[in-house]
């Protein structure tokens, strides 16, 4: 069953990790805020569901090894393997939010620019000559 369980996980966080390195960064702001929305649902999402799912995996391993299981060490590598991956994903997505992050903050430059440029223009254009 913990075998069962371990590689449902790590097939799960495989899948999101498919999401987490996406190198999408947005092609203007308001695409980039639509991404920084959908990925941080996204992490909300996984860091819930993923730390619920390995802690109970987790619990199920060391369960097992306190019993003294004739594949204790089997285990206690399913459990590494597991928890390295899911230290991964989160890693994953700490960068891939800052990765957003600056990506939003090169685009709102660029937004605050253009909009500071059309107002310099509409203020020539309405000065007399």
């Amino acid at each position: 069953m913990l075998n069962r369980e371990v590689d449902d996980l790590l097939q799960w966080i495989a899948e999101r990790e498919v999401v987490a390195k996406s190198p999408e960064l947005g092609h203007d702001f308001e695409h980039v805020c639509m991404l920084q929305d959908r990925f941080r649902e996204f992490a909300r999402e996984t860091e819930g569901i993923g730390t619920e799912r390995v802690n109970a995996g987790n619990e199920i391993a060391d369960a097992l090894m306190n019993a003294g299981h004739a594949d204790a060490a089997q285990i206690a590598q399913w459990k590494d393997q597991l928890n390295e991956a899911w230290g991964d994903l989160l890693e994953l997505i700490e960068t891939r939010t800052q990765m957003l992050d600056a990506s939003y903050r090169l685009h709102k430059y660029y937004y605050d620019c253009r909009d500071v440029l059309g107002m310099i223009l509409e203020k020539q254009n309405s000065m007399s000559a």
